[in-house]
């Protein structure tokens, strides 16, 4: 093989080795931009663009600052741990007080590790704090957007199914039958003016597992709960 031959084909291979290296470089510049939104507990959640996956995100609000009703009605079926309100992340980092990807309530004391604060409930069942978790669904938001929650509000009324886990066996619906079917004449009223939020209930009914067999279980009603109200300010 002559010199310019030699120095021909070693041009032809630099010229491909170049090119296909600017061609994976682009296809992993590509593969690095995220594919979905994500946050820490006290981040706020952003809304996910883009087509296909999952549905998209709600804008929803870094953190809530929770306040029951418990000195304006001590009886309330929801009543604090007599430290007051409830913030994101406070003492140990535990407690999680913000509106999901969804736009639902998510309160949860226990959500980041062991708990230093405990809600209280009574029923006519049952009476006995929970760290588990205070959570919205099924939103109705008049004019607004029901697939977001209490993101999707615009100001004025609307309602909700919400339901409260209990660390023991068992769980307190209100707008939500025990087998899961809607329970439209007790659902909680929801009211919003600006950044804070009015979640108000009357009714609720306090189901458990009483099957002891194995699988999904199957709630029966043991007990009824009654009114409480909280108000949840972003900040």
């Amino acid at each position: 093989m002559s010199t310019i031959t030699r120095c021909l084909a070693a041009t032809r291979r630099t010229t491909y080795l170049a090119a296909s290296l600017a061609l994976v470089g682009f296809f992993g510049a590509c593969s690095e931009v995220p594919t979905s939104s994500s946050s820490d507990a006290s981040g706020p959640i952003l809304a996910k663009k883009g087509g296909g996956g999952k549905p998209p995100q709600c804008d929803a609000f870094p953190a809530l600052t929770i306040t029951l009703r418990s000195l304006l009605n001590p009886l309330d079926a929801l009543r604090d741990d007599g430290k007051g309100s409830y913030k994101q992340g406070e003492g140990n980092g535990s407690l999680g007080a913000h509106l999901s990807g969804n736009g639902n309530l998510m309160f949860w004391p226990s959500q980041n590790g062991v708990p230093d604060r405990e809600v209280e409930v009574t029923t006519t069942a049952f009476s006995d704090p929970t760290t588990d978790r205070i959570f919205t669904n099924s939103h109705v938001n008049p004019s607004g957007d029901n697939a977001c929650g209490l993101a999707g509000m615009v100001d004025g009324s609307g309602s909700a199914v919400l339901e409260v886990e209990l660390d023991s066996d068992g769980i307190v619906r209100y707008g939500k039958l025990c087998n899961g079917d809607p329970d439209d004449g007790n659902r909680v009223t929801t009211f919003r003016s600006g950044n804070t939020w009015t979640i108000s209930g009357s009714s609720g009914r306090h189901c458990q597992n009483l099957s002891k067999r194995k699988g999904k279980p199957s709630l029966s009603q043991v007990g009824t709960a009654g009114e409480f109200s909280m108000t949840l300010v972003a900040s």
